[in-house]
């Protein structure tokens, strides 16, 4: 009977020790020099292990079975010690602590391209439409972006836009959460609030640039302000906020006014938006005042009010088709440098309706149609064009397009009619 106890202890031992063994090599694996101290012990006992099932199953005497039972439980003694060395290692261990300065990223894109147009005194070639330069930092509650375009000239991020010397600072904002996922307040230099064009990304848009009227009265895109935006629930978000009248390129900001700094316009905006995923819509409102541009006395575009209403919509019509639209209903005069006889403020609209058809996860459609009312109290003065593009995304970081637009200006009597094809590389990092 003597015997065949030992032979149950052995074939016990058999079962816990190489599980015990695996799990403190498991906690050990993280130093070098306890690993190789467990895989000793664990090569050790295997061997032991080994000469005691030999032994029993020899009917060797209970002696030589006591010294090999006596070995194992040493073993198993030593790896007890070895799991408590890495467990003491890892209470000493330094936690990694947050940096207090928070989370940095840098990332951009460039979008390189050829451009050809029949709209005699446009650049036909190849140029960098955009070499954009991001820079985010977040840090528990608050929230910073800076950006900076590095296109410089006419055939870069300048061609709609004011050219501002050595590059375009495009974002320089600090957000604060009032409350996480609901409210938050954003100061600085952002996207101006309005419609779903405005503040779309460059990277996300189907066709080559925005409409000709957000071009026209918010060109850049961006003013500097203060505006807070709150969550209501997950569908429904709200935005108000106070800002400088003009964009950051209008080209009044450059005009030479006499009667002050022209920082010393300020407009309201305001918003609301229904989000879901198959449709979103929204409502947003601008209101301020355009400062006057002087020429040689007593000429003078006057100061006017300047506001505007924007409805917009996106409808995923199926899966792969989705449908964007917007309207704009506005009063403004058109912005220009100088004096302009005529130039004065009036009723001006704008709009447009975009299809984006997804063939597959590699290449997207899409038809738009745009037009521009530059003065509602007159006929025969629309700005209209069509335009078609195949977007192909090669991978995450690069997409291929080409883009066909063709576009008509009534109020020319010559040239009414020309063409716009685009060939672009852009590169997201």
């Amino acid at each position: 009977m003597r015997m065949k106890e030992m032979a149950i202890v052995a074939a016990l031992t058999l079962c816990v020790v190489p599980a015990f063994a695996q799990q403190s090599s498991g906690s050990a694996g993280q130093d070098a020099a306890l690993a190789a101290k467990v895989k000793e012990a664990k090569d050790k006992a295997a061997e032991v292990t080994k000469a005691l099932t030999n032994a029993a199953a020899n009917g060797q005497d209970t002696q030589a079975l006591q010294s090999m039972i006596d070995q194992l439980k040493a073993i198993t003694d030593r790896l007890s010690k070895l799991e408590e060395d890495v467990a003491g290692m890892k209470k000493q261990a330094p936690s990694s602590s947050p940096n207090p300065l928070g989370k940095t990223a840098i990332g951009g894109f460039t979008q390189l391209q050829y451009r050809a147009s029949s709209n005699p005194g446009e650049f036909d070639g190849f140029g960098a439409k955009r070499v954009r330069i991001n820079i985010t930092n977040d840090n528990d509650r608050t929230h910073l972006k800076i950006s900076y375009d590095f296109a410089t000239t006419q055939f870069g991020s300048t061609f709609n836009e004011a050219p501002e010397s050595g590059g375009q600072l495009r974002d320089a904002w600090v957000s604060y959460d009032l409350e996480p996922k609901i409210a938050k307040a954003t100061f600085g230099r952002q996207n101006v609030p309005l419609g779903y064009e405005i503040e779309r990304s460059d990277t996300d848009r189907e066709m080559p640039e925005r409409s000709k009227y957000n071009d026209t009265f918010f060109n850049g895109q961006r003013s500097t302000g203060l505006v807070y935006r709150r969550m209501f629930n997950p569908n429904v978000e709200a935005w108000a906020g106070m800002m400088n009248a003009l964009s950051a390129t209008d080209p009044g900001q450059r005009a030479v006014t006499n009667v002050g700094p022209v920082g010393n316009r300020l407009a309201g905006v305001g918003g609301v938006r229904y989000k879901s995923p198959k449709f979103d819509a929204g409502i947003s409102t601008f209101w301020g005042r355009r400062h006057a541009v002087r020429g040689t006395a007593p000429d003078v575009n006057p100061t006017n009010d300047r506001r505007f209403t924007y409805l917009d919509a996106r409808y995923s019509i199926m899966p792969k088709l989705t449908m964007r639209a917007e309207a704009m209903f506005g009063h403004d005069r058109i912005p220009n440098q100088t004096f302009t006889a005529g130039d004065n403020a009036r009723d001006v609209t704008g709009g447009h309706v975009q299809l984006a058809y997804n063939i597959d996860p590699m290449n997207e459609l899409a038809v738009r149609y745009e037009q521009f009312d530059p003065n509602t109290d007159h006929g025969s003065d629309l700005f209209h064009g069509e335009g078609l593009t195949w977007l192909h995304f090669i991978n995450p970081n690069l997409q291929l397009s080409a883009a066909f637009e063709r576009f008509t200006d009534e109020t020319r009597t010559a040239n009414k009619n020309w063409n716009v094809t685009t060939l672009r590389v852009q590169y997201k990092f």
